[in-house]
């Protein structure tokens, strides 16, 4: 749609100042540079496929004091996208060591948190609500 917005308003500019040389030498070079710009978005359309081939994605929930499941495991270099919905209270997900953290949600309501696990280890997934991780609302992501 670009591209023929493009190619309409360079015809129109053509046929307003005449068709010498220079303008037919300038109305070629506009028209090859979409097609540039169509090779760079192949690229990144190629580089979103492999995004979506390490794209590992979970759902969990939380329990009263708890998270279902409790541990997930996933590849180094994998992009992690978790979905965290809430049944009961007010909660969060964090990772800490990761940088990772949810909104505050409310039971019923759900967040969602992406990031890339880029060093192997295991990690302890928690609400940060006070007294909600000592009492039991943590499990484990392990990065392979």
């Amino acid at each position: 749609m670009i591209l023929g917005v493009l190619v309409l308003v360079v015809i129109g500019g053509v046929l307003l100042l005449g068709n010498s040389s220079s303008d037919q030498q300038s109305f070629q070079e506009t028209v090859e540079e979409p097609e540039a710009n169509m090779q760079s978005n192949d690229t990144i359309e190629s580089t979103d496929s492999e995004a979506q081939a390490n794209l590992k994605e979970f759902t969990i929930e939380s329990r009263g004091l708890s998270f279902t499941p409790d541990e997930i495991r996933v590849n180094v270099g994998d992009t992690v996208r978790i979905k965290y919905k809430n049944t009961v209270g007010t909660h969060d997900f964090t990772i800490e060591e990761l940088g990772v953290q949810s909104s505050l949600i409310d039971a019923g309501e759900e967040a969602t948190v992406q990031f890339v696990a880029d060093k192997a280890g295991a990690y302890e997934f928690f609400c940060s609500v006070p007294g909600h991780r000592e009492a039991g609302m943590k499990g484990t992501l392990v990065v392979e």
